[in-house]
């Protein structure tokens, strides 16, 4: 039994520093992850004639009326009332891309055009109004059959 101890405590105590070992690597991987970078990577940017899509969508309600304009400095598309749901991007520079969803007649959606003029429709009711033509774009499409 005394020889098999001497092996059991020598088995243990080599077992524990391979563990303190295995630590200390552990440990110094974690210290290289959390270190900042030294370098700032260089920021994304969008080809030349392409627009960036917005990281994130934000919903918000409409304060007062709302003119939406073609582009930035643009010309006015669109006015929305107060309190109507719009989703937009995150705004750069003072400005976002906004969304407004509206029901479709069934003329609109073969023509696939807002004439200028036309209501713009949300659950029913009337919300704002197109002020110009505007060519729609579908995020999804009712088939009839």
């Amino acid at each position: 039994m005394k020889n098999h101890s001497y092996f059991l405590l020598a088995l243990l105590l080599t077992a524990c520093v391979e563990n303190k070992q295995h630590e200390q690597q552990a440990d110094s991987t974690v210290q290289e992850v959390e270190k900042p970078a030294k370098t700032k990577p260089a920021p994304a940017t969008a080809p030349e004639g392409k627009k960036p899509t917005p990281e994130k969508i934000i919903r918000e309600r409409a304060a007062g009326t709302v003119t939406l304009l073609d582009e930035v400095n643009g010309k006015p598309m669109a006015q929305v009332n107060d309190n109507v749901e719009l989703e937009a991007g995150i705004p750069a520079k003072g400005w976002s891309a906004t969304l407004v969803t509206t029901e479709l007649t069934d003329a609109q959606q073969e023509g696939q055009v807002l004439k200028k003029g036309s209501p713009i429709i949300a659950n029913g009711k009337t919300v704002g109004k197109v002020l110009q033509d505007v060519v729609i774009e579908m995020t999804f499409k009712t088939i009839k059959v």
